[in-house]
């Protein structure tokens, strides 16, 4: 297990593992605390003992206390207490924490029983949801009326608080408020909606004829009003409107932004050629970054193709899902992605859309219907997938679940993205866990790290590896030695 350990190993990353590691000592995370630089990885601990808590909060690094006023089983009282810090970044983190969290460890229901949680009685679990509400909302009454836009910002986008304190931001001084109250409470109550659609403020009102278009009843006067605003968004809410005469839909398919003709794109009633225009328009238009350096006084123009194209990809029309037959072969890849939602399709037509070209419409078909897929398709869609920011799938998750014999090919495939999925393989044995964490893409020997079947020596050795992600992973690793933990501990100076 390596003497007085390794003397290159990377100290830093080595800590922020640690720093992660579940089966760290709660006197080991003590420890951790007196690390000088950045650590928020400690901060975000679920286990996290009111000490520990206090010191993080008495040592004041802005970042570490950033990051413990966004965990979400953080105590109430420390809530509160973060909810008084002097910087609006770490107040404003606050309400994203107490948004989702939990009461402290000690308050949740599976502490008080030995039940399991989904065994626990009704009414302690009834006990615990009103405790966990009452909480939330003396946390957000002791931010709503902060001097901080920052803070009154990130409260105008949570759904969860209660809706008597959202409207009061219905008047906020702010215009800016006013418009993120209107842009993320898409159901807010007919008072707030009407307080916001009459807005002295040009940006407000467009922001809620935006956000609450479904009711408003359209008139001619409105109509015009709405075809005239300089917000792109509006239009093509208006341009989506099945009740929109059809001159008007005539003009709004000549809209120069691409986003207000993407509206049309999507219309069930679009003739064909209008349809392809635009959807050519969009696709041969897509910018790239040199485009966005290169924009000057057209960056505006730039970013709506931009949007229009990444929309594209995501756009799946409920029309084309409800006859998905009628699309499974359409030339628009959203379109074929929309029927692949559709769970009425014959097996015939499922296969056809597992074999798709397109990635995405692929990725539908497998979400929709994984049951369906068979092993030889299964092993083809996983080679074929490639991780992007579209698909938001972290790089190293199996599409599907293989077979041991499969995940055993990739664990010896040339492809390092296969093998490093391997490596997350529960079964994986011994031999393959210790050649993989002797691979030569540290990607590779990254994800083997924290298996539980490597052996102990070869887990230590990775923590003297050329790369800081291997180090960071390996020093994670709930299968690390309490021993090499000290001693990574001491190397830190800690």
């Amino acid at each position: 297990m390596g003497g007085d350990g390794p003397r290159d190993v990377r100290v830093q990353e080595a800590v922020k593992g640690l720093a992660e590691n579940p089966a760290l000592p709660p006197d080991m995370v003590f420890r951790l605390l007196a690390w000088p630089g950045e650590l928020r990885g400690v901060a975000e601990r679920p286990d996290l003992t009111d000490a520990m808590v206090a010191e993080i909060i008495a040592r004041d690094n802005r970042w570490q206390v950033h990051a413990l006023a966004l965990n979400p089983w953080l105590c109430h009282k420390f809530r509160m207490l973060l909810a008084r810090h002097g910087d609006p970044g770490i107040r404003a983190a606050v309400v994203v924490g107490g948004e989702v969290g939990a009461a402290c460890p000690d308050q949740r229901p599976d502490q008080h029983s030995d039940q399991r949680p989904d065994q626990q009685s009704g009414q302690q679990s009834g006990q615990h949801r009103d405790q966990q509400r009452d909480q939330r909302r003396e946390l957000f009454e002791a931010l709503i009326d902060d001097d901080s836009r920052e803070v009154r910002e990130t409260l105008a986008r949570t759904e969860g608080l209660p809706a008597d304190l959202r409207a009061r931001l219905a008047a906020d001084p702010d215009p800016q408020i006013r418009v993120m109250l209107a842009q993320w409470w898409s159901g807010a109550p007919e008072n707030v909606r009407e307080a916001l659609l009459g807005d002295p403020d040009e940006k407000v009102r467009s922001a809620a004829f935006s956000a609450y278009f479904r009711y408003l009843v359209l008139d001619d006067t409105l109509i015009d009003l709405l075809a005239r605003d300089p917000e792109s968004a509006v239009r093509a809410q208006l341009a989506a409107r099945p009740d929109l005469p059809e001159e008007m839909l005539s003009v709004l398919t000549r809209d120069p932004s691409p986003v207000v003709r993407l509206a049309v794109f999507a219309r069930p009633d679009t003739p064909v050629a209008v349809r392809a225009a635009v959807h050519a328009d969009i696709t041969d238009h897509a910018p790239t970054l040199d485009d966005l350096i290169a924009a000057d006084d057209e960056y505006g123009l730039v970013f709506e193709y931009l949007q229009a194209g990444s929309a594209l990809g995501m756009l799946r029309p409920a029309w084309v899902t409800a006859e998905a037959e009628r699309h499974v072969d359409s030339p628009y890849p959203c379109f074929r992605a929309a029927a692949a939602l559709s769970t009425k399709l014959p097996i015939e037509t499922v296969r056809r859309l597992l074999d798709d070209e397109d990635e995405q419409v692929r990725m539908t078909m497998v979400r929709t219907a994984p049951h369906l897929v068979d092993p030889a398709r299964a092993e083809r869609i996983e080679r074929l997938h490639q991780w992007d920011d579209l698909t938001m799938w972290w790089e190293y998750e199996p599409v599907l679940t293989h077979s041991a014999e499969t995940m055993e090919r990739f664990a010896v495939d040339p492809e390092p993205r296969l093998r490093a999925l391997a490596s997350g393989h529960p079964d994986l044995s011994a031999d393959l866990a210790v050649r993989l964490a002797a691979d030569p893409e540290a990607s590779v020997r990254a994800a083997v790290a924290g298996h539980r079947n490597l052996p102990t020596a070869n887990l230590a050795a990775l923590l003297a590896d050329a790369s800081e992600r291997v180090v960071h992973a390996a020093a994670a690793s709930p299968h690390l030695p309490l021993d090499e933990m000290d001693r990574l501990l001491v190397r830190a100076g800690l």
